[in-house]
């Protein structure tokens, strides 16, 4: 008999968002620094249960975070570099970057640090013209990094942002001591994970393994898979620091598993369109601002649904803002959470899990950038189908 797998949220700690078991606020030890940094983090880097960013910004507590992707027009970060008494640098390993050990720039600075995958970062370069013209600095691993223990990296000069800051600072301020003290929470969650991994607690991020017991499906993706509807949302790109309210889904897909005829609905924003939202959609601003009614949305979506539905997503950002919205939903299965079981650590982006699953994402059947990744969506959840019908066999 198929057992339905139990997920229990763990209590997170507020300030560090960890679970308290794995808290590492007692390691924190502020630093006040001349440097003035600013972490510029991709908004897919803020949920990363390792932030180091996180950790950066709570031990340097003059330091400014800001999520996003395009800040050109973020006013806070265009004061901050444009201030000519701490002119802004940033650290970026390109070609055509200064060595900072070699040459250090000369007085205080504003350091720029981007926090992201090496394809976020140049995202968000190339949606900041401002960040190209900025003097760019590379900093040579002095050590390996501990941080690629228990998450892949691209290669073995790569480094977490908060290793690449610490190392960066020690240089801007003449004291090496500043490398360990930043780095004692990381080093301390390095060490938890691999005692873990030892212990057959866990297991490295990077490990992909087979479903060993039924248990790791939830209950509402065992039933009929023809009621499985598999649904992936994008709400208006603002930042958390400069959003008029809560996240408003605007762009809905949805596809029904074993059929090819997809539900796709932009609804018209409530609030100010984003800056940079149509860009990240991947739609034309006007077919944005041309959507559909909320009321609109809510009879277009009832009727495509059907009695004893279960919605599979990836992530539950979109199903809590429709929640709040007051727009009905069928029970809610997050393939992310399985999926992050499966791999004992961050299962990352849907796209990167059904590659490590070896399945191929099926062209996309709606447009924008949720329509790709309701098919990955789709590779992902007939891939786990797969599995559930080999143990009934």
């Amino acid at each position: 008999m198929l057992r339905p797998f139990a997920m229990e949220a763990r209590p997170l700690c507020d300030r560090c968002r960890r679970p308290l078991g794995v808290c590492f606020c007692a390691l924190v030890q502020p630093v006040r620094t001349r440097t003035r940094v600013l972490l510029l983090q991709h908004p897919r880097e803020r949920d990363v249960p390792v932030n180091t960013a996180r950790m950066a910004a709570l031990a340097l507590p003059e330091a400014t975070l800001r999520v996003g992707v395009d800040f050109t027009r973020d006013a806070l970060v265009q004061g901050m570099v444009t201030d000519r008494a701490l002119p802004a640098v940033v650290l970026f390993p390109s070609e055509d970057a200064t060595d900072l050990r070699a040459s250090p720039p000369d007085g205080p600075v504003t350091l720029v640090v981007i926090d992201g995958t090496w394809s976020q970062a140049r995202a968000m370069v190339r949606h900041n013209p401002w960040l190209r013209a900025l003097p760019r600095y590379r900093l040579d691993p002095a050590v390996p990094s501990r941080y690629g223990a228990v998450r892949r990296e691209p290669d073995d000069t790569s480094r977490a942002t908060l290793e690449a800051l610490a190392e960066a600072l020690s240089v801007l301020e003449g004291d090496p001591s500043l490398v360990p003290t930043l780095l004692a929470p990381l080093e301390a969650l390095v060490e938890t994970q691999l005692r873990y991994a030892r212990e057959g607690k866990g297991r490295p991020a990077r490990r992909v393994r087979a479903l060993e017991r039924p248990r790791h499906i939830p209950t509402g993706f065992l039933g009929d898979p023809s009621r499985l509807v598999l649904a992936c949302g994008e709400t208006n790109a603002w930042t958390v620091e400069d959003a008029p309210g809560p996240p408003e889904v605007l762009h809905w897909t949805a596809l029904r598993v074993g059929e090819r005829a997809p539900f796709e609905a932009v609804i018209a924003p409530r609030q100010a369109l984003g800056p940079s939202t149509a860009t990240l959609l991947q739609l034309p601003e006007e077919r944005l601002r041309g959507g559909l009614s909320l009321d609109a949305f809510r009879a277009h979506w009832t009727a495509f649904t059907r009695p004893g539905d279960t919605l599979v997503v990836w992530g539950e950002h979109c199903t809590r803002a429709w929640g709040r919205e007051a727009v009905a939903l069928p029970p809610v299965v997050d393939l992310r959470r399985v999926a992050g079981v499966l791999r004992g650590g961050p299962p990352g982006s849907v796209e990167d899990c059904a590659r490590a699953f070896g399945e191929r994402i099926p062209e996309p059947v709606a447009g924008g950038r949720a329509g790709g990744r309701l098919a990955a969506l789709e590779a992902v959840a007939l891939h786990l189908l797969a599995e559930v019908s080999a143990w009934r066999r």
